[in-house]
C-alpha cells in the first residue's frame, strides 16, 4: 500500500506540475521579428587615371633686361603724421523764446465740486457735536500720554493721531461725514495709546 500511495502521489504531482499539465494551454515561443539583411556594400568604381592635356603654346617673348637706373626706387614710407586736434564745438546762438504770458485768473477752470452727503440742520448739529466730543477725548488722552516715555511703535501711533486731528480740522468745513470719521479714528487711536502706556 505504501508503494501504491507513493505512485499515486507521483502521478498527481506530474499532472499538477506546470510542464506536465495536459490541460494547460501551450505558449507560443516568442520569435523575434526578422531582421532585414544589411544592404550589401556598394562596389567601388574604379577611377580612370586623370587625363593630361598637352598644349603647344609658343614661349613668351623675352624682354630685354632693364638698366639699373630705369628701375624705380622703392617707395619711401611716409612719415607718421599726427592728426590735427579736434575743433572746439562752435557756439550756436539760440534764440530765447519769450515766456508765455500767464493766463488771467479768470481763465483757470473752477475747482470741481465735491460730492458730499446732504445733511439736515439737525444732522449737521449732531455731527458737529460728535466731532467736538471725539476731538476733546483725543486731546485729553494725548495730554496724558505726553508725560510718559514712549517706545518707537507708540511714537508712530502718536504721530498718526496728530495727523488724524489735523485732517479733521481741514475737512470739517468741506465734509462733516468725513471729518466725523477722522475725529473718531483719532479718538480711538489716542485711547489705545493711552492704555498701552499705563
Amino acid at each position: 500500500m505504501p508503494g501504491r500511495s507513493v505512485a499515486v502521489l507521483c502521478l498527481l504531482a506530474a499532472l499538477v506540475a506546470p510542464s506536465c499539465n495536459p490541460f494547460r494551454r501551450q505558449r507560443q515561443p516568442k520569435v523575434p521579428p526578422p531582421v532585414a539583411p544589411a544592404p550589401a556594400p556598394a562596389k567601388p568604381v574604379a577611377e580612370a587615371p586623370p587625363r593630361t592635356l598637352v598644349h603647344d603654346f609658343p614661349d613668351p617673348p623675352q624682354s630685354a633686361p632693364m638698366p639699373p637706373q630705369a628701375i624705380p626706387p622703392p617707395p619711401i614710407a611716409p612719415e607718421l603724421t599726427v592728426p590735427p586736434p579736434p575743433r572746439p564745438p562752435t557756439r550756436r546762438e539760440v534764440a530765447v523764446k519769450p515766456e508765455p504770458e500767464p493766463l488771467p485768473a479768470a481763465a483757470k477752470p473752477p475747482p470741481v465740486p465735491r460730492l458730499t452727503q446732504l445733511l439736515t440742520p439737525e444732522e449737521e448739529k449732531k455731527f458737529n457735536q460728535e466731532i467736538e466730543e471725539s476731538l476733546e477725548r483725543a486731546r485729553r488722552n494725548l495730554a496724558l500720554v505726553s508725560r510718559r516715555a514712549l517706545n518707537t511703535e507708540q511714537q508712530i501711533v502718536l504721530e498718526r493721531v496728530h495727523a488724524f486731528l489735523q485732517q479733521t480740522i481741514e475737512m470739517r468745513p468741506l465734509d462733516l461725514v468725513t471729518a466725523r470719521s477722522l475725529a473718531q479714528r483719532a479718538d480711538l487711536l489716542a485711547r489705545d495709546l493711552e492704555r498701552s502706556t499705563r
